[in-house]
């Protein structure tokens, strides 16, 4: 069984922000490819794409 919870290190509380910025980066980007180059204009797809730009703006303010 593996327990939930736990304590971060002083490293991974620092490389934390990094990790947000390239989770909404990916979401954005793997979105916009599909829709730009795969035609996928899906109601999935544009809201992987809305949550991933979303993101970014939150982080740039």
């Amino acid at each position: 069984m593996v327990e939930q919870g736990g304590v971060l290190t002083t490293g991974e509380l620092q490389a934390l922000p990094a990790y947000v910025r390239a989770a909404y980066a990916m979401e954005f980007i793997g979105a916009s490819v599909e829709k730009y180059l795969h035609n996928n204009d899906s109601e999935e797809n544009n809201y992987w794409r809305s949550l991933g730009w979303s993101g970014i703006q939150r982080i740039l303010k």
